[in-house]
C-alpha cells in the first residue's frame, strides 16, 4: 500500500476516534426526562396488570433489583475501583448512580458514627444512607390521589438492593423519605445484615 493508503487509513482512524468522543460527550446532552418517561410507561403497565398497590411497589423493587445488578456489573467493568467494604460498596453505588443518570445527584453519609445527631445502631452494625436531592427517574412523574401510595422510588430501593447483593453485602434496603413526599430528596437506607 502506497503513502496515500496509509495516510487515508490513519484518516479514517483519527475519524473513528473523533466520532467515539462526540458520541462518549453527547451522552450528558442527553434528554434528562427520557429515565422518567421509561418510568411512568413501566408503571403505567405495572398498575394495568397488577391493581394492588403493594404488589406494585413489590414489583418495581424486583425490577430494580435486577436493574442494580446489571448496572453494578456494567459499572465495575468500566471503571477501576474496589468494593472491599460496606462503605466502599456504599459510595461505589452512589458514584454508579451519577455515572448512569444524567442530572442525578447524591450524597451518602455514615449514619452509624452518630453524624448529624443521628445514632441509630450499635457498633456492630452498619448503616448507610444514600440521600438523592435530585431524582431525574421521578422529577416530572404526578401520581393520582387514588394511586397515592405507590412509590415509584421503590425501583431505586431495590437497584441499591440489587447492587449491593451483586457485590456480596446481604442487606435490608428501606425509605427514608421519598421523592414524590413534599421534602423532594428521598433517602435510602441501607442496613448490612447480620
Amino acid at each position: 500500500m502506497g503513502q496515500r493508503g496509509q495516510d487515508l487509513r490513519g484518516h479514517s482512524v483519527y475519524l473513528q476516534q473523533r466520532q467515539r468522543r462526540k458520541i462518549l460527550h453527547s451522552k450528558a446532552k442527553m434528554n434528562g426526562s427520557i429515565p422518567s418517561i421509561i418510568l411512568g410507561a413501566v408503571l403505567q403497565q405495572t398498575v394495568a396488570n397488577l391493581q394492588d398497590v403493594q404488589e406494585i411497589n413489590q414489583q418495581l423493587t424486583i425490577m430494580g433489583e435486577g436493574l442494580g445488578a446489571r448496572l453494578v456489573e456494567i459499572f465495575l467493568s468500566q471503571v477501576p475501583t474496589s468494593c472491599r467494604s460496606f462503605e466502599n460498596a456504599g459510595n461505589g453505588i452512589a458514584l454508579a448512580m451519577r455515572y448512569f443518570l444524567t442530572q442525578f445527584s447524591s450524597s451518602i453519609k455514615d449514619v452509624s458514627s452518630g453524624e448529624d445527631g443521628i445514632s441509630l445502631l450499635s457498633a456492630t452494625q452498619t448503616v448507610m444512607v444514600i440521600s438523592i436531592k435530585s431524582n431525574p427517574i421521578t422529577a416530572e412523574m404526578v401520581l393520582p390521589r387514588h394511586l397515592n401510595s405507590i412509590k415509584p422510588d421503590s425501583i431505586m430501593c431495590g437497584a441499591v438492593q440489587g447492587a449491593l447483593t451483586t457485590l456480596g453485602w446481604a442487606t435490608v434496603v428501606t425509605f427514608e423519605q421519598d421523592t414524590l413526599t413534599i421534602t423532594k430528596t428521598a433517602e435510602i437506607v441501607e442496613e448490612l445484615a447480620v
